[in-house]
């Protein structure tokens, strides 16, 4: 067992079923004191190692340092999703910043997930809260949720910041009930999560501030969007509802 130490002390172990090292965080910390931000640097010593290890994501393999901007908690139906925006300091390159969604995954749960382990989980977190803080887009639970977030249309705020769900279109329908089968595909710049023939959500992992207008939509009707908003206005895309268009 190797003891990192900052202001809290992170022990790596070795799982007895993967070939990877995974952190665990430290005791004695409810999950909502954890994105705090005096407690930020816990997380922020563990955030380069897990955006290498999210393949698709070619830049981050040559993170030096992150430092967590905000922290927004999405109470979307019974999902609660904690959004990290993180300034990622490049070896090489002008700093990115990325948007990092994250939820409390039980552990008898982690074979559930949509993507693989190793790309998902962060950490695995002890009493009083255990189980694995994961990439919330792989728990198929939390895109629903997030899809309903847009229908709904709900603001979250983080101190003068705010994160705020947009609905575009009526023809969306709260009360989904999302029988259809749910797949995932990722690629450089995001995580797109096809919800059957009828809506395709799309998770973006880097995010710029620049105005909504901008924003790539391609041909591909927008029923809604996820955005952050500053206080002198400027605003960064996080996700987008777009319907489902069979090619």
């Amino acid at each position: 067992m190797l003891d990192l130490v900052a202001r809290n002390r992170i022990h790596l172990t070795m799982n007895s079923d993967s070939p990877r090292k995974m952190p665990f965080l430290s005791s004695g910390m409810d999950l909502a004191a954890r994105f705090v931000p005096s407690t930020w640097n816990e997380l922020e010593l563990l955030l380069p190692d897990y955006l290498a290890r999210r393949n698709s994501i070619s830049a981050a393999r040559n993170v030096h340092s992150v430092r967590i901007q905000h922290a927004f908690l999405i109470e979307a139906g019974d999902s609660e999703i904690w959004f990290l925006i993180v300034r990622a300091d490049l070896h090489e390159g002008i700093p990115r910043t990325y948007s990092i969604p994250l939820t409390l995954v039980p552990e008898a749960m982690l074979d559930d997930l949509l993507l693989p382990t190793d790309e998902c989980v962060l950490a695995h977190l002890p009493d009083p809260t255990p189980g694995a803080l994961c990439y919330a887009m792989a728990v198929q639970k939390c895109c629903e949720s997030l899809v309903q977030t847009i229908q709904l249309g709900r603001t979250y705020r983080s101190g003068e910041f705010e994160i705020a769900a947009i609905s575009l279109s009526e023809e969306t329908d709260a009360e989904d009930d999302f029988e259809s089968a749910i797949s995932v595909r990722l690629d450089e710049r995001h995580t797109s999560i096809e919800f059957g023939e009828s809506y395709i959500l799309k998770m973006y992992h880097r995010i710029e501030i620049r105005p909504r207008d901008s924003a790539d939509a391609g041909s591909v009707p927008i029923l809604g969007y996820l955005e952050m908003r500053s206080p002198n206005g400027e605003r960064a895309v996080l996700a987008e509802l777009h319907k489902f268009l069979a090619e």
